[in-house]
């Protein structure tokens, strides 16, 4: 499938026992209301809950559904991309989500979806057609499940069609001159995107600062600027390696700050491929992904392969914004 993903907050929506909660991926309650969802207002009061993975856009003060997982007490998170779709579409046409009422303070829409051929591409491209402003597309798999942490079968793509935010900047406007990650430091100094790929190390010296700073027994001046170890991360670089057959790393690593507390997880690999051949305006078009459409499927050789790299800005990630399930920032975005 490919469908047009929502700007917004991309949050978790659980209605249980009367009441419907939406958190952020931080885990901070974004809203505390009563909708139709079942169990989700005064007038439903069953344990049984509905998780839904959602993007709420403020402007529209609407919940756009991207996938369900449970569904009255129906745990469909082992079922396939498919069949989910299929339940968000059905279900959520079963009750008055819709609109807004005393039960339901927020209104709810599944996102379309479309099948990922050339067809497909140009509905879901079509920023016009959908009623809300788009951040990307996302690509998924039709057979795979709700994955829990990162996958190639669910990816998000941007341009600048697309997307107000594909190139990342501290004030939503401006580009910065250094591109920036968040990433997780080990205790050992090693530097770790989300998939635990060691992208980089810190130097001995650095190492031994954060570690002392680490196991001070009270907090000074400087202790709160030093890296943190076993902790979130922020960083700008230079660059990145991706050489076929090397070990996947970053070019000029330096430290800017702890991670943001609102941050519960290190950036992926692939966002920060993304972000590197944004900025040097070697992203793989919308154009390449509708000739890839078009084109047969290729034909497997004996050891399953059907192709090889040709660099970091035409494959390993550099096709995709990053993933998008909830706990894998699901983000990039």
């Amino acid at each position: 499938y490919v469908l047009p993903r929502p700007e917004g907050t991309r949050c978790l929506v659980v209605s249980s026992r009367g009441k419907t909660i939406s958190r952020k991926k931080s885990g901070a309650i974004l809203h505390s209301f009563s909708s139709v969802l079942p169990s989700g207002n005064a007038k439903q009061r069953q344990p049984d809950p509905c998780v839904l993975d959602c993007i709420y856009q403020a402007d529209l003060q609407t919940y756009f559904v991207l996938d369900l997982m449970c569904w009255s007490g129906y745990a469909v998170y082992d079922s396939t991309s498919e069949f989910r779709h299929f339940w968000v579409h059905s279900k959520l046409g079963e009750v008055p989500i819709h609109k807004t009422s005393s039960l339901n303070k927020f209104k709810f829409a599944p996102v379309p979806r479309f099948d990922a051929n050339v067809e497909g591409l140009k509905k879901a491209y079509n920023q016009k057609a959908h009623g809300f402003q788009l951040d990307g597309l996302l690509f998924l798999n039709k057979h795979t499940h709700y994955e829990l942490g990162p996958t190639p079968l669910c990816l998000v793509w941007k341009d600048n069609k697309t997307s107000r935010f594909m190139v990342d900047s501290s004030d939503g406007k401006n580009v910065s001159r250094l591109q920036t990650c968040t990433l997780y430091v080990s205790a050992e100094g090693e530097v770790k995107s989300l998939e635990n790929l060691t992208v980089g190390v810190l130097p001995k010296n650095i190492l031994q600062v954060a570690a002392a700073a680490s196991s001070a027994s009270s907090s000074s001046s400087s202790s709160g600027k030093a890296i943190k170890l076993g902790a979130l991360n922020k960083f700008s670089i230079k660059g990145i390696s991706t050489m076929e057959g090397d070990q996947d790393r970053v070019e000029g690593l330096s430290y800017l700050a702890p991670g943001s507390k609102a941050r519960m997880l290190p950036d992926t690999w692939s966002k920060i491929v993304f972000q590197h051949c944004a900025r040097k305006g070697q992203t793989v078009s919308i154009m390449d992904i509708a000739k890839q459409a078009a084109a047969p499927l290729p034909t497997l050789s004996s050891n399953g392969s059907s192709g090889s790299n040709s660099g970091p800005c035409n494959n390993k990630g550099g096709a995709s914004g990053g993933n998008n399930n909830m706990n894998r920032n699901k983000t990039g975005s």
